[in-house]
């Protein structure tokens, strides 16, 4: 457990790294110092290191192998990234780290062990009342990955995206898959994609696609009488799990993950969705040194992401503390980073997030479903006008006001040649 003394040291760099402005962003580095005779084809480890002009650096560090994990974690500049790869194939925890750095400043991070396949009898899109019998879940460790792109743009913004390959060691058919792509950015500015949420220098964006996900996972209790579309579930919709951790102090652990939907000003930069949704720790709430995710309360249907073939991501934001590590987890990047401590020192919970929303045809309706969220290090950014509504709105009130003072003005004129 952190004591106070360090405790303070975290807060001064996490400020640090806030404070940066701009950042240079690396390219990615996909297995770095993974030797041949080694598996170094699966994506183990994705690095990308941000630089800021003052004092911190940021490792951006992206895993599918196990449980997909995406983390960020702070450092002062002289810290590089360490790797024994034979303990991180055998999943020995501690096989990542950080050389020539007294220690991880701070660090922030999630997981998906596992997708979740139910039955929405009641179509109301959401797992809570669920029975357990009308759900199957789906290990991610049950999948092989391949890292299937480097998205290199600036030096402002580099990205990657996996794609699955194999299902418990099957090749899955054409066009099935889950593909997740990761970005991160040095500067402010929005995404290039809807919902085009909003980044900073100290942020990362997470997208994932549910693509013909069409798999045989049966459980004896779900083979009804009757057509099932999968798996022998006739309403079937995908959830997942999510486990999220940051590195806080546990004395403040019922204070931890909080759940906020904020309005927002307008529906400029995602047509029709009018709200922000956001997790955030408890160090960015109080002083704005934790992390954060956030995201539209929106699911594309297809691939070009129109609202009219939309659903809705529904957050089970109970956020209970985690006390368990399933195996998908301890074979993840998360695990290879921090092992027991997830449960033991950090501040963790687990989450579930479903995909869909009364009268949208259940998942078959499309076999299409995509999510996308931004998280990163401070407090979640805000909404605001941009130029263009701000000239709208000043042009809406300025031209009345301009004819008014003009008429006024002539009639003013008028009398006074009257006299």
């Amino acid at each position: 457990m952190l004591n106070w003394k360090c405790w303070l040291i975290c807060a001064f760099w996490i400020f640090v790294a806030i404070a940066d402005g701009k950042r240079t962003v690396h390219s990615p580095e996909v297995n770095p110092g993974c030797n041949n005779g080694l598996p170094c084809d699966e994506p183990w480890i994705t690095y990308v290191k941000a630089d800021g002009s003052n004092m911190s650096t940021l490792h951006h560090l992206w895993g599918a192998v196990g449980a997909p994990t995406m983390m960020v974690a702070v450092t002062n500049p002289n810290a590089k990234l360490n790797i024994v790869w034979d303990n991180l194939i055998n999943g020995t925890s501690g096989s990542v780290d950080f050389v020539d750095d007294d220690d991880v400043q701070y660090a922030f991070g999630f997981v998906i062990p596992n997708m979740i396949l139910f039955d929405d009898v009641n179509d109301t899109g959401t797992i809570d009342n669920v029975p357990e019998e009308k759900r199957i879940s789906v290990p991610m460790s049950s999948f092989t990955w391949n890292l299937t792109e480097i998205v290199k743009t600036t030096g402002q913004e580099q990205g990657v995206v996996f794609e699955t390959i194999e299902f418990n060691g099957t090749p899955l058919a054409d066009g099935t898959k889950i593909s997740i792509k990761v970005m991160v950015y040095g500067e402010d500015g929005r995404s290039s994609v809807l919902p085009h949420l909003i980044h900073t220098p100290n942020s990362g964006q997470f997208g994932i696609i549910l693509d013909h996900l069409i798999l045989n996972v049966t459980k004896e209790t779900s083979n009804e009488e009757g057509a099932a579309p999968i798996s022998g579930f006739s309403n079937p919709r995908w959830a997942m799990d999510l486990v999220l951790f940051s590195m806080e102090h546990r004395d403040f652990i019922e204070k931890g993950f909080q759940y906020e939907t904020v309005k927002s000003l307008d529906d400029e930069y995602s047509p029709g969705v009018f709200n922000i949704d956001m997790i955030t720790t408890n160090l960015s709430r109080v002083n704005s040194t934790g992390a954060y995710v956030q995201w539209r309360p929106v699911c594309y249907l297809t691939s070009d992401l129109d609202i009219t073939y939309s659903t809705f991501p529904h957050v089970n934001t109970t956020f209970e503390e985690l006390h368990y590590l399933d195996d998908s987890i301890k074979k993840s990047l998360a695990y290879a980073v921090f092992g027991e401590d997830i449960i033991n020192s950090l501040v963790s919970t687990k989450s579930v997030i479903a995909f869909g929303q009364s009268k949208d045809g259940f998942y078959t309706g499309s076999n299409y479903t995509t999510w996308t969220l931004a998280y990163g290090i401070g407090s979640p950014p805000a909404e605001s006008f941009s130029n263009t509504v701000i000239l709208i709105i000043s042009l809406g009130s300025g031209i009345p006001l301009l004819v008014f003072i003009m008429g006024g003005t002539y009639v003013g004129y008028r009398k006074l040649r009257g006299h």
